[in-house]
């Protein structure tokens, strides 16, 4: 395991009042911002972030879904799933 898995669990077990991957992220920034560690972003990789040219509901239709999934999951704990 990588210590940002052991963050997030740590976080889940101990800190009830800021999800682990949120203290991972944060986590993560510093030390890279504090020792200049050369990390790839989505504007060096693919030169910027996609931005669509008008929010068309028949553009974020698609997307539901995933955003759907991506809130259930987040309702589950890291260590409910290992059990």
């Amino acid at each position: 395991m990588h210590a940002g898995g052991a963050l997030i669990i740590l976080f889940t077990k101990y800190v009830k009042k800021m999800p682990g991957y949120i203290a991972a992220l944060f986590v993560g920034t510093v030390i890279v911002a504090i020792f200049k560690l050369p990390v790839e972003t989505i504007g060096t990789k693919f030169g910027g972030i996609l931005i669509l040219p008008h929010s068309h509901v028949d553009v974020l239709r698609p997307l539901m879904a995933s955003a759907i999934t991506v809130v259930h999951v987040r309702r589950y704990r890291v260590a409910d799933i290992w059990r």
